[in-house]
């Protein structure tokens, strides 16, 4: 589970990761040494089975559960992109990361529940919202600019 603000400054686009949940303290501890990415451990339950719930959830030290169910409504797209990721990394300081993805997705009309005793809630809008499944992909993160 990831939520990404896109933002644009006249023709240069980027993303901004503001949350990840992952099931790695490998993960965890990487992704926030070397891009500043704002990851937390989770517990995963679900699928990406038609009309099924995926769930991701914590219990502490901030208790909090999302549950997704997607709705396929389009047919399978190649999509590629190459922007870079911007993060604000623990001395201050904004930096860029080229970020390169390929994927498979889907269009997905997508059922969303958030229940959290932080401010997960707030931005991340239960409801139902236009969204994709990733059937495939992959991604890399480049060095810090």
């Amino acid at each position: 589970v990831f939520g990404m603000v896109a933002s644009a400054d006249g023709t240069k686009s980027w993303g901004n990761v503001a949350f990840m949940a992952v099931d790695s303290e490998t993960s965890l501890v990487g992704g926030r040494a070397n891009w500043s990415m704002p990851k937390t451990l989770a517990t995963f339950d679900g699928s990406i089975g038609r009309g099924e719930t995926m769930s991701a959830w914590s219990e502490g030290p901030v208790r909090w559960r999302v549950e997704a169910t997607p709705v396929r409504v389009g047919p399978r797209l190649k999509v590629r992109s190459k922007q870079p990721s911007r993060q604000e990394f623990p001395d201050g300081v904004v930096r860029d990361s080229a970020m390169v993805a390929s994927a498979v997705i889907r269009p997905a009309l997508v059922r969303v529940e958030v229940v959290s005793d932080g401010p997960l809630a707030s931005w991340l809008r239960p409801g139902l919202h236009l969204g994709a499944v990733i059937e495939s992909g992959e991604f890399t993160l480049g060095e810090p600019e």
